[in-house]
Order: structure tokens, then sequence, then C-alpha cells
């Protein structure tokens, strides 16, 4: 395989979309291609972003919760709301699927943790 394309339609029924081919030209090179396509009368503004970056493996946990106690364990990452006092401008900017304020670490039972300042301020819940 030497190329890999695929479509983002941003408008259903080939109205309007952007093909984009990947060529594999060696182990560390590639070169991208897009073609926009506009089959509407309405001018379009359309972005395009591309990104590049390194996937870590994931880290794993280093506790599990003990098999002969009786114990139930709450996963804080799978809360009903989450809401701080103090709204940054970036609320609601929450990237690669997580939830707010969700951090990852080793140091928890299931590799994740709920984080970044959540709970300093009066009034966070």
């Amino acid at each position: 395989m030497n190329r890999i394309t695929y479509r983002y339609e941003m408008e259903w029924k080939d109205r309007v979309f952007t093909d984009v081919t990947h060529y594999i030209l060696d182990e560390h090179q590639t070169l991208a291609s897009m073609h926009y396509v506009n089959n509407t009368t309405t001018n379009q503004n359309l972005v395009l972003n591309l990104m590049a970056y390194i996937d870590y493996e994931i880290e794993q946990p280093q506790f599990k919760t003990p098999k002969d106690l009786d114990i139930q364990w709450h996963n804080a990452t799978e809360y009903i709301s989450n809401e701080s006092a103090h709204k940054l401008p970036q609320y609601n900017l929450v990237y690669d699927g997580w939830k707010r304020n969700e951090m990852r670490t080793a140091q928890s039972l299931s590799g994740f943790v709920i984080g970044k300042g959540v709970g300093k301020n009066k009034g966070d819940k």
C-alpha cells in the first residue's frame, strides 16, 4: 500500500466535501493532498487542520482494589456533573474524547483522575 484516501463530507449528497490523500513516500515521509469540492451556489468557508503527533503507550495503573475486602469503588471520571465556580474561556473545550478536568496518571485505580485544580475554589462542585 502506498496511499490512503478518505473523504470529509461537510454537506451530504456530495455537495461540499474534501478528499484527503496521504501518499507514503518512504518510511520517514508522507505527502498529503487535499481536494476541496463545493457543488452548491453558496460560498463556503473551509478550514483544514492537519496535525502529526506521537501517541505514547497508555500508562497502566499501579494500584488495584483488594479482592478479599468488601470495597465498593466509584470512578470519579464517571461523574454526572463537574462544574467549576470560575469558568475560563476554554471551559467547554475538552480534547481527545476526555472528560472535563480529566487527567492521566498511573497513581490511580483506573489510570485517570479528576484534577486540574478541581475543588480548590469555593463553589466548585
